[in-house]
């Protein structure tokens, strides 16, 4: 049996709003949605909530307290925070801390969202960015020298898409909810060499939310107890991009997986499910490595072998990952802890992995590039009682 060290910080509830394009609603309705979700799932009362975490990109001022608002609950402490796509995993990392520390014993983490209206603007001071290039040809970049160091093809690559669309069928809370073949994504679009348009992300509208507390929670709790085991933020540490080794490893992942792991006493080896930021479709391949699922240019295995599908035995992104359920920017690490929670109680419905799972992993990145510096990185590493 695999062990862990359990902090006696619990996930109660959690609750998905449906991701994709919602025009006509308010951001703070979609929120709400979320709230009002894992209020219901943890069979709490809204007032017993005694503090918000809420993390959004472009959602305004006090945005936390409008989606508080519109879910009945007011006159409780909420902080907003902006941590890029890292942010919903920020907020979650927030409201873990008010926990373990004692300042609180029943909180709310919420990340949300409406990005389906245009795309991500990158920092004035990003001198690349100045130059022309944008998120796509970032990642596009990594992905080329990535399959000149190791040898993997665009088909070999395009595999990720087609796991992830193919999960995506089964999530109801989905963007994309259609599979795809092989072919038609390697004949799609071109958006940024070797990347076409299945290959990317869609912007989309969602939140997630999740209620957390200490173990006096747990005689009221009516699922299956999930344990915080480990919840890490870290951020990039700064190389000149002209002179630093343009290597595709992400040295921010690598760091914060080995705190995250080390904090719960575990190994990579133990994990038997994760979620992880597959922006782009390389995103998925260097998390493979970079948090440890398997050695440096190996994952084209995992890919080929059906390993990380859903039957596999470490099933990746069996919600379909942002690739198909969507990337609003403060929902996404909220949203993937809420679907590692329903993976482990076996309450995700026709995602659920084949395997019984103990431990699983949370992955997101935010931020320009981690070459420079700018950016985060959040772990997180939830367990079984």
């Amino acid at each position: 049996m695999v062990h862990y060290n359990g902090k006696g910080v619990f996930i109660l509830g959690v609750g998905i709003a449906p991701f994709g394009k919602q025009e006509e609603t308010p951001l703070e309705n979609i929120g709400a949605i979320a709230i009002n979700n894992a209020i219901d799932d943890a069979q709490i009362e809204p007032e017993q909530i005694q503090a918000a975490f809420c993390a959004h990109s472009y959602g305004g001022r006090v945005a936390g307290q409008r989606a508080m608002k519109e879910a009945g609950i007011s006159g409780i402490k909420v902080i907003n925070c902006e941590n890029a796509c890292s942010g919903g995993a920020t907020a979650f990392h927030l409201a873990y801390q008010s926990v373990v520390s004692g300042q609180n014993d029943l909180v709310l983490a919420i990340g949300m969202d409406k990005m389906s209206g245009g795309l991500i603007t990158l920092p004035e001071t990003d001198y690349e960015a100045a130059a022309g290039k944008t998120l796509p040809s970032k990642y596009a970049l990594r992905a080329v020298r990535y399959m000149h160091q190791y040898g993997m093809s665009e088909k070999e690559l395009a595999l990720v898409s087609l796991k992830n669309r193919g999960n995506g069928v089964f999530n109801p809370k989905a963007h994309f909810q259609k599979a795809i073949t092989l072919d038609e994504i390697m004949s799609a679009k071109l958006i940024s060499y070797p990347f076409t348009l299945p290959q990317c992300c869609p912007n989309s509208d969602g939140a997630a939310a999740i209620i957390i507390g200490s173990k006096k929670w747990l005689p009221a709790c009516k699922h299956p107890a999930v344990e915080v085991c480990a919840s890490v933020v870290c951020s990039g540490k700064y190389q000149n991009p002209v002179t630093a080794n343009p290597s595709p490893d992400d040295e921010i992942t690598v760091r914060t997986a080995t705190k995250a792991f080390q904090m719960a006493g575990c190994t990579p080896k133990d994990i038997d499910v994760a979620e992880v930021h597959d922006a782009f479709t390389i995103g998925e391949v260097l998390a493979y490595e970079n948090i440890g699922l398997c050695g440096r240019g190996e994952s084209r295995n995992l890919l080929l072998e059906g390993r990380t599908q859903l039957d596999g035995d470490i099933p990746v992104n069996p919600s379909g990952g942002l690739i198909s359920r969507g990337h609003p920017l403060g929902a996404t690490g909220a949203c993937q802890l809420a679907e590692i929670t329903l993976q482990l109680r076996e309450q995700a419905g026709a995602h659920q992995i084949k395997k019984r799972p103990r431990l699983g992993l949370t992955h997101c990145t935010g931020g320009s590039t981690p070459l420079i510096g700018t950016a985060a990185c959040s772990i997180h590493i939830l367990g079984t009682c």
